[in-house]
């Protein structure tokens, strides 16, 4: 499948930047978007198919904006077209956490191919363990 990357420019009030990026998201996702990356700097880009993307439905979508205040821009590319899936299994990913309680992490790419059963105790600012509590070879 071919996508388009369309990068998205947010102006908002001091103190909105967070809910217009989150809102830009919900909207342009009820608009057939399926992914989105935020840069660094903060650069908000979605990804949609190509033969489902409609610009007046992105552009209703937004229109749809709660705050008066907040503009979006956007421009449209062409994705680069490559199997995005096969990339991300091979790099695997970092570890996320979820509600402090549950560390999902990429398994394949520990040393000799062992799967760690990770115990320990969240701090404020989570921090990857240096060394698993428990290890097993996978069947």
């Amino acid at each position: 499948m071919k996508y388009y990357e369309v990068k998205f420019s947010i102006s908002a009030p001091q103190g909105l930047e967070q809910d217009a990026g989150d809102l830009v998201v919900a909207l342009a996702g009820e608009a057939g978007f399926e992914s989105f990356d935020v840069s660094d700097e903060g650069c908000l880009t979605g990804y949609v198919q190509q033969d489902i993307f409609s610009d007046e439905l992105l552009r209703g979508q937004l229109a749809l904006m709660p705050y008066p205040d907040v503009r979006v821009d956007y421009s449209v590319s062409e994705a680069e077209d490559k199997d995005w899936n096969e990339q991300w299994e091979q790099e695997g990913f970092e570890p996320i956490v979820v509600a402090d309680r549950v560390v999902i992490h990429d398994g394949r790419h520990l040393p000799n191919n062992q799967v760690s059963i990770i115990n320990y105790q969240l701090k404020s600012t989570p921090a990857w363990p240096s060394a698993p509590a428990t290890t097993r070879r996978p069947a």
